[in-house]
Order: C-alpha cells, then structure tokens, then sequence
C-alpha cells in the first residue's frame, strides 16, 4: 500500500477489525463454565502521541488528543489518548475505546459494560458511587476499591479488588 493511503485504508479497516472482534467475543468461551458467569474487568492505560513540550505544536491528531496523567508513572503528565478496555476475567478482550487522555475512565464503563450487564470490577479511578448505581440500574454492577486509599472504610475489601482486577494487567501488556 501506497504511505499516502496507508492512513484511510487503516482508518476503514478500523471499522472491520471491531467487527470481527466483536462476533468473535461471541464465539469464545468467555464465562466460568460451571458456574456461567462472567466477571468482567475494566480498566485504561494511556497512548503516548508525543512529548508533552512538543504538544503545542503537534499537528498529527490534532484536536483529537488531549492532555492527561499516567497514574502508573508517577502522575506525570502525558499528551495523546487513553485506551479503555472491557476484558472478561479469563482474559479475553470484549471491548476497546479510545478517547482522549483527558476523559475519565467512569463516564466511559457505562459505555464499555455488556448489553447483557453482569458484574465487572474497576481498580479506584471507577469508584463513584452515583454512577456506580445508574450502571446498577441498567443491569451492570461495578465494583471498585474506595477512591482514597488513606480514608478506606473497608481496606480489606479494597484489597481483594485490587488483586482480582490484576487478570487485565496481562491483557493490557499484550496490546
């Protein structure tokens, strides 16, 4: 393929690839088998564009990208996208969207959870409980370490979330 067309030949299969992942996810074995639930686990990670002093005049996404923070490296500030990610618990991805560095992750788990709902877990960008509860509404319930770890009124329960949400540490490494 020409590198001039590379970009909208990308862009078209970007559509055919989400697709397929889809009616595949249909296919995989996703729930316990003995139990047939499936727990699902939500998280983000973030896609560098560019260097933050080079941002100002970065012209490749431009107006897409935003600014945001890497909780993973210190809470330094970074400039490009933030992928989130739906992934049962026995690691198969279900769902993948890409936004802007600078949206949080618990407006878009109402976006990613199952149409069918079932429970996932969030690590503690997605406690709110408000949100927590119009999701529970709609079938899906998220469950996530308090937000403040030093406050915890359940540290043991944070604990135990924290190490069950772990699964998509691998899934995420993979992408």
């Amino acid at each position: 393929v020409n590198s001039s067309r590379f970009a909208p030949h990308a862009a078209h299969l970007w559509y055919v690839i989400h697709f397929l992942q889809r009616r595949l996810h249909e296919f995989m074995p996703a729930a316990d088998p003995l139990e047939g639930q499936i727990l699902w686990v939500i998280d983000s990670f973030p896609v560098r564009t560019c260097r933050v002093k080079r941002a100002a005049g970065a012209k490749l996404f431009g107006g897409q990208a935003a600014f945001g923070y890497d909780p993973t490296s210190m809470k330094d500030p970074f400039f490009g996208f933030r992928v989130h990610l739906l992934a049962c618990d026995r690691g198969f991805c279900a769902a993948l969207e890409l936004a802007p560095a600078n949206v949080p992750d618990l407006p878009l788990a109402a976006e990613l959870a199952p149409a069918e709902g079932g429970e996932g877990l969030g690590d503690r960008n997605y406690w709110g409980p408000d949100r927590q509860q119009a999701m529970e509404k709609n079938g899906f319930k998220l469950h996530a370490p308090f937000r403040k770890e030093s406050s915890d009124p359940w540290p043991g329960r944070s604990k135990v979330l924290s190490r069950l949400h772990q699964i998509i540490d691998p899934v995420i490494g993979q992408l």
